[in-house]
Parts: structure tokens; sequence; C-alpha cells
């Protein structure tokens, strides 16, 4: 079990609550990096869920996004999703 937020209280509470068996990690590439992480929850703003998904799915994991839509507009979701990165991108450094 792993987590990645931007904000450091949330990681600390995120440990705290399962007792210590949530792993924290720097970034959400090396969350995904991580071969013992089987599934990723993704809840950050909703503009960063489809890429954050997709790095998901390129990585092999199992995932899901707590919103109600994958695109932050409606043209977003009837277009074809860009390629992956050959690596994920260090930018995306915040889930939680």
């Amino acid at each position: 079990m792993g987590v990645v937020d931007a904000y450091r209280g949330r990681v600390a509470r995120a440990i705290e609550r399962t007792k210590g068996r949530a792993k924290a990690y720097a970034s959400y590439p090396d969350l995904l990096a991580d071969k013992s992480i089987d599934a990723v929850v993704i809840a950050t703003p909703d503009h960063w869920h489809g890429r954050m998904v997709l790095d998901a799915l390129h990585a092999a994991k199992t995932s899901t996004a707590r919103s109600r839509s994958l695109s932050a507009a409606p043209k977003e979701s009837r277009s074809p999703p860009p390629p992956a990165p050959p690596a994920a991108s260090s930018r995306w450094a915040a889930t939680a």
C-alpha cells in the first residue's frame, strides 16, 4: 500500500490511519514504478485524471479516478487521448 500527495500532512495522516502499513512515495511515477503496487486510486483535480489514469494503465495498474468525469471539458472526452510518454513525467506528483 502506498500514498503520494503534494501535501505532506495527508501523507502522514494516511500512514497513521493504516498503522504504518502505507509507504510514502516521493512522486506519482515512483509509486507506479513499484511492482508491488497492483492498483491506484486517483483523487486529484479533475483535469489531471485522464493523464494519470493513462499513466497507471501503461504501468499495468488497475486504476480508478474519483470523480464523475475524466476530462475537464466535454470536447476532451470526445477526442482520443494523447499517446503516453515513454516514461511517466515527474510533474505528476500529487495523489491522495
